[in-house]
């Protein structure tokens, strides 16, 4: 399959669930809306919502990018062959697995 800015919706549309810093069980919610990534955070109850776009995209993975008021060097990758993503936000990483594609 090859991957294009038309179909890695599938891939990264859904509910991911890891871990940040001293919060375990992280629940992350990702839906495109217009071409924009939109989505939240669920922190122990504590939300935290956030835009963003795909800065990079090729055949193994994607760059997302998070707007303001999000850290500017913040983001993720995700990588097609593994499935996972790996957010970041200035040195700290993550990786998150899905666990629904709604």
């Amino acid at each position: 399959m090859t991957i294009s800015l038309q179909n890695y919706q599938e891939f990264l549309v859904g509910t991911w669930q890891g871990s940040w810093q001293k919060y375990l069980n992280v629940k992350v919610q990702i839906n495109i809306v217009e071409g924009q990534i939109k989505g939240y955070y669920d922190m122990n109850k504590k939300i935290i919502h956030f835009t963003g776009y795909i800065a990079y995209i090729d055949e193994h993975s994607l760059e997302i990018k998070f707007n303001p008021p999000m850290e500017k060097n913040s983001g993720g990758f995700f990588y097609f062959k593994d499935n996972k993503l790996q957010l970041y936000c200035l040195d700290i990483k993550h990786d998150f697995v899905k666990i629904s594609d709604n």
